[in-house]
């Protein structure tokens, strides 16, 4: 888009010279978000006008070329008035050395004739006031001339330039020979052109020089018509011949440039079927140069454009009856222009979209003709046509709705930013000392926002590194520029915690489905890290437990009940950093990779905290915690029992199981069958390895003192298993590559896994997602999944880039698409949490519901219960069916029984994906404006806690 004459870029985006391009992305977001013609209805007119003004200042800053061009010409103008202020003060000083040199014979001049003390009478004293005005104006007068002959020399020079160019470019254009290719079809009757004929017709277009002979291929003919060098023939590509013989097709072999004036045309009487003669009188005709721009009534000249290598021929005004566009720059000289070798000017644009365009400006009609309305949208931006952009944004906004689709259920408002502190614990607590106070969070200097996708080894010799360039950008973290943005969102039964950069709000969720803000946490001193809740619901009255764990590896816990009250319960240390904060029951359990372990207990208000094994991944099941190691061992915790199961003040932490080879357990999945009652809880632990192996063990609860059995092993992965997933009916791995996915069914008879065959492969597919490599606790939060509770269906969900305003939810099973969920603000969605709220009216049913933080700091609730209704009742599948033949002997007869009771059982067994095409990932990643950087060659580690 052009920038209008006189306009300072750097003004509008309230800029400074030398400032960086992601200061000037930084900078135009802000002017649109201020300008936003949809946030300024009061001054609507005003604010498009701004909008387009930062649009046109943001595209020419972000030219490099077009700055370079814009800065050197504004140090120009600063030498040129340096150059002139030295002149005038030059000027000056000559004229004070005159003066005191006059000054200096007038008084010699009277001391020689009268005594130096005699006084002046009065006509002497005005004789000398004349004398001295005279002197001041000739002096006047001599520096002025001066002057004018410098800046006449410099205009006579610049003049002097520019004619040589124009007689360069006319020598040029004077040498071109028009070439028009003629071609025509035999009538039936035999009608047809001679040579004779076909010269009658152009020779009205311009002097022509030659007619090669007829080219014949059946009844088909052509002829090359070449004009006399210079002449200006453009119509001729119209003509049609006379209308009782056949109809002429004519195109530019090479087209006519230049604009020498035609001379007198022949006596011979124009064909009756030609009526371009007004045409082409008017192209003949002599016409101004491109930079001589007139906006007189009438005044109109033909002009050629080669736009993406296709040549289009309007009019001046067909291009600039939109003021203020690229054309109307273009054609005044603002701008400057490239020409090709036939001297038409060269606009690196798509022709096929400038067609649409050319339309628009000559019918002032749009006809998409198959294009879509974005891409034509951006071509309008780029000419700067208004009227055609306000009419595309309307077609725009006739699929998108501020209300959401119809999944979406509610919106929780941004709260207010807390002004005031937590209180300085330092003097109270003794687990504050000097060393944490001044402790700066892990990492160093600050790091910045690049996005990284997981490394394949197949790719990887296709792929270069950026993120060394990337990471040499020093702006600030994005939690201290955008302190409002939603970091984490955790929710249990009735509870919904929202953790922001340095505060968290509570809320209550209604049996109406509303909101109610519980309590905001005062601004704290480092930004928050980790988030959990526990809620208990006593009668009709909940309570809820609130943890918050920050960068000085500190941990607070506070009781929140249902009107809000709050009572801080202490503020914890772990001495180490904190990587994952949850609750079993009602214990606060805080853990740490290199191997600490601390627990909070209710009922004693007694806090614990042991060294064990380095920690690679937890699950929980009932009262236990599970904890997998880097040693291969798999150890486990009673909550239930502690702290009365304690020996020497220590923890009693019992060893579950170790894998066989004694690779790192990266991810682990315990499942509790229901008990009956015949036996008690089967334990089944799904857990995965650094090796990519997915183990599943089984323990029976007669054997609950020996260690669980290896039921199946399977190598099915390259890389880490970074998440499994055990229920009911599949189990679900996710290894680091791609987020790739393996699932299968699993088979059971009375609640327990059957042995014959026990699982069967289903589905395998990826989850892309485009990480960022400075937030690593907020990946812990919002990764594609699985989610769920392991009675119920679970679904993915795909984030493509860290600020997408689209999510695509997908089964976990076969990895079909359920939904899409589209931001209803225009806010990018940086946190996302899937959660069953508990119906709280009698009968009601749980409802799976997906909380969107978004980076304005509201939350969008989405029903995803209604996505998943929706979608099992229009594929024709049940999601509550599964196939537990008892009798079934081997893995064929499982397959044959599936098929025949379930047509889509096996459909994900192709290589079927429900995320997004090749064209939704590319349009998100262009809505975002990233910039999509690899990670080192190597595959990426597992992840933690994940």
């Amino acid at each position: 888009m052009p920038l209008k004459p006189g306009a300072n870029p750097y003004k509008i985006l309230d800029l400074e010279k030398g400032c960086t391009e992601k200061e000037i992305q930084k900078a135009y977001r802000a002017q649109c978000l201020k300008w936003h013609p949809d946030k300024n209805l009061d001054n609507k007119e005003e604010a498009e006008r701004k909008f387009i003004e930062a649009k046109e200042a943001f595209d020419f800053l972000y030219d490099k070329e077009k700055r370079a061009e814009y800065d050197k010409g504004e140090e120009k103008i600063r030498v040129a008035q340096e150059n002139y202020s030295k002149r005038m003060a030059e000027a000056d000083g000559v004229r004070r050395k005159l003066i005191e040199e006059l000054e200096k014979r007038e008084s010699e001049f009277n001391g020689g004739k009268r005594h130096a003390d005699a006084p002046m009478t009065a006509a002497q004293q005005a004789k000398k006031k004349k004398t001295e005005q005279r002197n001041f104006k000739e002096e006047i007068e001599a520096i002025r001339r001066q002057l004018e002959k410098e800046v006449n020399e410099e205009v006579r020079q610049k003049n002097t330039l520019m004619k040589a160019e124009r007689e360069k470019h006319q020598k040029n254009r004077e040498r071109t020979t028009p070439q028009l290719l003629v071609k025509w079809k035999v009538a039936q009757g035999g009608q047809d052109y001679s040579e004779e004929d076909i010269r009658k017709i152009f020779s009205n277009f311009g002097p022509i020089s030659n007619i090669s002979s007829a080219i014949s291929k059946k009844e088909r003919r052509k002829r090359i018509v070449e004009f006399e060098a210079g002449t200006n023939a453009w119509g001729a590509e119209l003509e049609t011949g006379d209308s009782w013989m056949p109809e002429l097709t004519c195109e530019w072999i090479q087209p006519p440039v230049g604009t020498v004036k035609k001379s007198e045309p022949s006596s011979a009487k124009p064909s009756t079927g030609s009526n371009l003669e007004h045409m082409s009188k008017m192209a003949q005709s002599p016409c101004t140069s491109s930079s001589s721009f007139s906006n007189e009534p009438g005044f109109d000249y033909i002009v050629n454009l080669n736009v993406g290598g296709r040549i289009f021929a309007t009019s001046c005004n067909t291009l600039s009856w939109i003021p203020d566009s690229f054309f109307t720059s273009l054609l005044s000289g603002r701008m400057n222009s490239v020409r090709d070798a036939s001297g038409a000017i060269f606009i690196d644009r798509d022709p096929d979209v400038f067609r649409v365009i050319l339309n628009y400006l000559r019918t002032k009609q749009v006809d998409l003709g198959g294009l879509k309305v974005a891409t034509l949208k951006h071509e309008a931006l780029f000419f700067g046509l208004t009227p055609l952009i306000r009419r595309l944004t309307l077609c725009e906004e006739l699929s998108s709705t501020s209300c959401g689709s119809v999944y979406f259920c509610g919106m929780i408002p941004p709260p207010d930013m807390p002004l005031e502190n937590l209180p300085n614990e330092k003097s109270r607590s003794p687990m504050y000392s000097e060393s944490n106070e001044s402790k700066k969070p892990s990492g160093g200097s600050p790091r910045h926002r690049v996005h990284s996708k997981k490394q394949s080894s197949d790719m990887s010799k296709y792929i270069k590194n950026e993120l060394t360039e990337l990471a040499k950008s020093k702006s600030l973290p994005d939690r201290d520029t955008e302190p409002l943005k939603v970091r984490m969102i955790r929710a249990h039964i009735c509870s919904i915690v929202v953790a922001y950069s340095y505060f968290v709000c509570v809320y209550r969720v209604t049996e109406w489905n509303t909101y109610i803000l519980l309590w905001k946490s005062p601004r704290t001193r480092t930004y928050v890290t980790h988030i959990a809740v526990n809620t208990k619901i006593a009668a009709t009255v909940a309570e809820r437990l609130v943890a918050v764990a920050f960068a000085d590896d500190t941990i607070g816990l506070w009781h929140i009940d249902d009107e809000g009250k709050t009572e801080k319960k202490g503020l914890f240390s772990m001495n180490v950093s904190i990587d994952n904060l949850f609750f079993v029951g009602t214990q606060m359990v805080a853990l740490s990779k290199s191997g600490k372990v601390g627990i909070w207990h209710s009922a004693t208000q007694n806090w614990q905290a042991q060294d064990i094994q380095p920690i690679s991944c937890y699950d929980t099941a009932g009262s236990s915690l599970i904890l997998g190691c880097a040693n291969g061992s798999m150890n486990h915790i009673d909550m239930q029992k502690f702290p009365l199961r304690m020996k020497d003040n220590d923890l009693l932490v019992t060893e579950l199981f170790r894998d066989p080879n004694g690779d790192t357990i990266t991810s682990l999945s315990v499942f509790l069958t229901p008990k009956t009652s015949a036996c008690g809880n089967w334990i089944e632990i799904a857990y995965g390895t650094s090796n990519g192996v997915v183990n599943l063990i089984l323990q029976h609860p007669e054997t609950a003192g020996h260690q669980p059995v290896l039921f199946q092993s399977y190598n099915i992965h390259n890389s880490p298993v970074v998440r499994v997933s055990l229920n009911t009916a599949y189990l679900i791995s996710v290894c680091s590559e791609y987020n790739h996915v393996r699932s299968w069914n699993v088979t059971r008879f009375r609640g327990m896994i059957n042995t014959q065959p026990g699982t069967v492969p289903l589905a395998s597919f990826k989850v892309l997602t485009l990480d960022s490599t400075d937030e690593t606790t907020d990946k812990q939060y919002n990764h594609p999944g699985p989610y769920g509770d392991q009675d119920s269906e679970q679904v993915l969900v795909q984030r493509v880039i860290p600020n997408a305003q689209k999510l695509f939810v997908r089964l976990a099973s076969t990895g079909e698409r359920i939904c899409t969920v589209d931001s209803v603000e225009d806010s990018p969605i940086t946190a996302f949490c899937v959660h069953e709220l508990d119906g709280q009216k009698l009968g009601s049913r749980l409802r799976k519901h997906l909380f969107c933080g978004n980076g304005n700091g509201s939350v969008q609730v989405w029903d995803l219960t209604s996505a998943l209704d929706q979608f099992h009742l229009k594929n024709g599948s049940n999601p509550g069916h599964q196939v537990n033949p008892p009798a079934a002997a081997n893995q064929a007869d499982l397959i044959k029984t599936q098929l025949t009771q379930s047509p889509r059982s096996l459909i994900s067994l192709s290589n079927y994906s429900g995320g997004p095409t090749p064209q939704e990932l590319l349009d998100v990643i262009d809505d975002n404006d990233i910039c999509c950087s690899t990670p080192a060659l190597s595959r990426c580690p597992s992840t933690a806690f994940q």
